[in-house]
């Protein structure tokens, strides 16, 4: 997922009927009507404020590396000047964009280059890029989600 036109106005429902036409018995109960969006970063405040995070649970990991790159994302989409779309390797062509028009100080470029370094521009189920976010510590994580908020 990236921040796109249309980002804002993805549901949450949306995402369910694909995980529930491709996953035999999948349900979850949650407000579908949410923005899915809104429904990620609540769900990434919840983890990296929570006082009893479980630092095994990989799905905390993996809500908070999508969370992370989307508002890394929508950071420098904030600041650059994007003349065309971005088709592929969003998340860095974004950096090398903002690099270029020269729009973040050494704060903000540490911080979007750890983004880079530590969460995964695919993330899909049984996917070989879970590696990184294995390694990882939720601390880490945490930190990092925390400081991309900040700038």
């Amino acid at each position: 997922m990236h921040i796109k036109d249309d980002t804002k106005d993805i549901k949450v429902e949306q995402v369910l009927n694909v995980l529930k036409n491709n996953i035999q018995g999948y349900e979850v109960n949650i407000n579908t009507s949410d923005n899915l969006l809104d429904f990620i970063y609540s769900n990434c405040n919840e983890i990296a404020n929570s006082n009893n995070i479980n630092p095994i649970e990989l799905q905390n990991k993996i809500v908070l590396s999508i969370g992370i790159r989307l508002k890394a994302e929508e950071f420098m989409l904030s600041k650059i000047n994007l003349q065309e779309v971005i088709t592929k390797n969003q998340t860095r062509e974004l950096y090398k964009l903002a690099k270029e028009q020269n729009v973040i100080n050494e704060v903000q470029d540490f911080i979007i280059r750890k983004v880079l370094a530590i969460t995964s521009d695919n993330i899909h189920i049984n996917s070989f890029m879970y590696e990184p976010i294995l390694d990882t510590s939720i601390e880490h994580l945490v930190k990092l989600y925390h400081e991309i908020n900040e700038i």
